[in-house]
This record gives C-alpha cells, sequence and structure tokens, in this order.
C-alpha cells in the first residue's frame, strides 16, 4: 500500500473475515454491503468504505451492475495485506 489507512475496528475484522473466507456481496449501486452468513445475510456497512479505498472489488468486474442487485466481491491485493497487517485499537494499545 502507498499511503497509509485509518481503519476502524469494524473495517480491520471485516477484512479479515474476507481474508479467511467468509463471503461478501456488494449492490450494484455501492452503497450497502451484505456478508454471507449462510442461512441469512447481515448488512455490512464496512464494505463501501473498503471498496472506495481500493481494499475491495467485485469478483466479475466485467459484467454490468443494475443498482438493485448483489455483486460477490473480494480482497485485493492491498486489501489481503491490510487484512495481514492491521491492528484494532485494543491490539495497538490504545
Amino acid at each position: 500500500m502507498s499511503r497509509q489507512l485509518r481503519l476502524t475496528d469494524a473495517q480491520v475484522y471485516t477484512l479479515r473475515r474476507m481474508n479467511n473466507g467468509t463471503r461478501y456481496f456488494m449492490r450494484g449501486d455501492m452503497d450497502k454491503g451484505e456478508q454471507d452468513k449462510g442461512s441469512h445475510r447481515v448488512n455490512s456497512p464496512s464494505l463501501p468504505v473498503l471498496f472506495r479505498e481500493g481494499l475491495v472489488d467485485w469478483c466479475n468486474r466485467s459484467c454490468q451492475k443494475f443498482d438493485g442487485l448483489y455483486y460477490s466481491v473480494n480482497l485485493t491485493p492491498d486489501g489481503v495485506s491490510a487484512a495481514v497487517g492491521a491492528l484494532t485499537r485494543k491490539e495497538r494499545g490504545l
């Protein structure tokens, strides 16, 4: 990563879960994200922020995105390094 990112604890945990294989989906208008819990999905407000920071990207970039539909996302190489190196406030001792 070329610049230092200030990530919240929720964003760090989201990156770590994505790195461990949890599936996430984002709406085509990039305003809402969801975590797949197997039997249902839950809101993930950190996902659009991570997308804007370039840590998350669409799994299939070539398809046209529609506003009301959800599409799978995955970590970028910068997202993987952030997931490994980022620390929560408690881990930093704050």
